[in-house]
Parts: C-alpha cells; sequence; structure tokens
C-alpha cells in the first residue's frame, strides 16, 4: 500500500504567520509551560540583532493544520509549536503595552494587526486562541480599550490584576517578565522599541502545513522521534489521536484524554503512563536500556485496535486515581472505605513500586479473576 502524506513546508518569518491569520491551540494540548529560563534565551537571542543587523533568530518548525476560512479569515491549528508561538505573542503584546505607555499610538497600531485581526463582518478577533489559556485573550482585550494616561498613571501589577486575568499565573508572568526587560532595555527610548519589534517580526521559522489531522499528527511524530522535549504521555497522546479509527472519534477521545489529564495532573500522569506501561508489558527493558514508555507501548500496539488502547488506559487512570489519591467520603470518592486505609497505607509511605501490581489485582478483581480477599488480605 503506497502512503501519502498531503503537506506544504517552506521558510517564513513571524510576519508572514501573523498575517490576517488565526490560530487555535486546542484544549487538549498542553498549558502554557514555559518559564523564565525559556523568556531569557528568547530575549537574548532577539537582542543579538542589535550587535549583528543581518542576523535573524531561527525558532525551529511549526507544525499547522489547515483549517476553514471563517469571515474571510483563514485558520489554522497548532499541531506542534504552541510554546514558542504563545512566547513570541506576548512578547509582541509586552512590546505594544509599553508603546501605549509612551503614547507611541501609530507605532502601536502598526503592530496591533500581528495580534488583533479584523474579519470580512468588520468584527476584531483576536489571531491566537488558546483555550487552555484564556487570560491571553483577556490581557489583549484589555490592552486595546485603556488608555494612555491610564496606563502611565497606575502600576503594571494594576494592569494585570483584573479578576479574570490574574487566574493564568504563568501567561501573567511572562508579560511581567517580557514588560520588565524591555522596560530595562530600552529606557523609554521609542527606537529601541521599534527595533525590538523588528527583531521579533523577522524571526525564522519552517512552516509546515498539514491538509489532515492525521497527516499533521505524523509529521509531529516524525519531528519528535527521539523524544526529547517532550513527555511520553503527549508522544502517547499525539499517537492516539493520529491512529484512532473511525476518524469521527478524535474528537470524543481527545476529550476523554483531558479528562483524565485534568484528573490526574501533570506528576501523576507521568506516574501512571510508567506504571500503566509495567502493568500491562512488564519492564520489557534490559539493564541499561533507555527505551521509553512511550516506545514500548507504540510497539506493543502496532497493527492493534487503538481504541482499545485509548478505552483501556482510561478505565487504568480510574484505578489509578485511587491509588494516587485515594477518597471515601464526599462528591470525590472513588474507593471504599477498606479500600482507602488500603491504598492510603501505601501512599503515605510513598511506596510507590507497587502501584503496577496494584493496578494489576485491582484490574483481575474487576474481571472477577481473583477475590477482594485475595487482593486485601
Amino acid at each position: 500500500m503506497e502512503f501519502k502524506m498531503s503537506f506544504n513546508a517552506k521558510e517564513e518569518r513571524i510576519y508572514d504567520l501573523f498575517n490576517r491569520k488565526t490560530y487555535a491551540i486546542p484544549r487538549n494540548q498542553r498549558r502554557y509551560v514555559w518559564g523564565r529560563t525559556n523568556w531569557q534565551e528568547l530575549f537574548n537571542d532577539v537582542l543579538y540583532r542589535e550587535r549583528k543587523e543581518d542576523y535573524s533568530h531561527f525558532i525551529g518548525s511549526i507544525v499547522l493544520k489547515k483549517g476553514e476560512i471563517k469571515d474571510g479569515v483563514p485558520t489554522f491549528t497548532i499541531i506542534d509549536g504552541q510554546q514558542r508561538i504563545m512566547t513570541i505573542s506576548i512578547f509582541l503584546v509586552s512590546i505594544m503595552y509599553l508603546m501605549k505607555k509612551y503614547n507611541e499610538m501609530n507605532d502601536f497600531n502598526g503592530t496591533k494587526p500581528y495580534v488583533i485581526t479584523t474579519n470580512e463582518s468588520n468584527k476584531e478577533v483576536v489571531v491566537l486562541d488558546a483555550e487552555n489559556n484564556r487570560s491571553y485573550e483577556k490581557i489583549v482585550r484589555h490592552l486595546m480599550e485603556e488608555t494612555s494616561e491610564s496606563l502611565q498613571n497606575n502600576t503594571l501589577t494594576y494592569f494585570l490584576e483584573k479578576p479574570s486575568i490574574s487566574i493564568d499565573k504563568n501567561i501573567v508572568a511572562a508579560f511581567k517578565f517580557f514588560i520588565y526587560e524591555i522596560e530595562k532595555y530600552s529606557s523609554g527610548d521609542e527606537d529601541k522599541i521599534i527595533f525590538l519589534r523588528k527583531a521579533v517580526r523577522d524571526i525564522e521559522f519552517i512552516n509546515i502545513t498539514a491538509t489532515s489531522e492525521e497527516d499533521s499528527y505524523t509529521i509531529f511524530e516524525i519531528l519528535n522521534a527521539r523524544g526529547l522535549d517532550l513527555e511520553d504521555h503527549e508522544l502517547l497522546k499525539n499517537y492516539i489521536m493520529r491512529y484512532i479509527e473511525p476518524e469521527t472519534t478524535r474528537d470524543q477521545a481527545k476529550q476523554e484524554w483531558m479528562l483524565i489529564e485534568q484528573k490526574l495532573g501533570n506528576t501523576n500522569l507521568k506516574k501512571f503512563i510508567r506504571h500503566y506501561t509495567i502493568h500491562r508489558y512488564g519492564t520489557q527493558r534490559s539493564k541499561g536500556d533507555k527505551i521509553s514508555d512511550y516506545k514500548i507501548i507504540q510497539k506493543n500496539n502496532k497493527q492493534h485496535d487503538t481504541q482499545y488502547l485509548l478505552d483501556d488506559i482510561v478505565k487504568k487512570s480510574e484505578y489509578y486515581l485511587m491509588l494516587a489519591s485515594p477518597n471515601f467520603d464526599g462528591d470525590n470518592k472513588n474507593c471504599s472505605n477498606l479500600e482507602y486505609k488500603i491504598f492510603n497505607f501505601f501512599k503515605k509511605r510513598r511506596q510507590e513500586q507497587m502501584r503496577p501490581l496494584l493496578l494489576t489485582l485491582i484490574t483481575n478483581h474487576s474481571n472477577f479473576a481473583v477475590t477482594k480477599t485475595l487482593i486485601y488480605f
């Protein structure tokens, strides 16, 4: 069987990316997690342009899935690169904040199209739609409404302390970082702020745009084949979304995975994938072998029903929640009083190495393969 992918790859700059288009970061993707080290590296790389005029910072590849045209505006879904795109967007909005604060309104309005576009209904649409980080859009909208006088007379903290903005602490922290660094660098010099806008606008990347969701996930997996920047659970999620059939079940699969993430949280999710792998497939590692949990799951599920794999992960995540966060009372009840005593005993003593075995015992009990007496006593 011949396998073909439909995609387009070309070198672009940020001003090509943010040019009357909108981009969605779906809820099933991870939240914004970049921190001070990442922000500082980006800021320093952009500043390097000052010492070498012909230099443009390169940020690698961005994988997009082409969507429909809504009210005359092309839409795309970001498959890979959301952390970089979000950070660059925050950088640009921070530049705009200072332009408005210093009443440089021509420059402010000239930068605005990188952040907000206008559709055929003459409605302003924020270019980046991050379902997991709504604070970003709220900050952008708030900045559009504020006056130069208000920004001059009030602190940045006051601006960011609007009730609906301060919820997203990492987004707020990123804005504070970039605004502080830009002010420190420019000391209010308009030319230096304009220079930063140009340097950010000229950042280069490889735009890889696929026409189907399956192709976009395939490209994502190829680019992250070595798993250097992604957790096993993120690669596993991408694998499931890519291969699950029929394609019409993909949205439901995304919702189910999002619920797992919400219930377990990032730390327990990483542990769950490790313990799930041992529970299902044994260790499958020789001494010194660095094969990842994702690779083990992938290897054992080739040619198998991906829906079955997802269903099993969903079911086992419920069992794992009992082990990681046992609760026998209230709305979050997930186990009996006896089960709570047993699971909490292991939790208090941090006996996490027992979890793969406990997963197997709970699974066998649910399948009537063992009795509660054998499990608990």
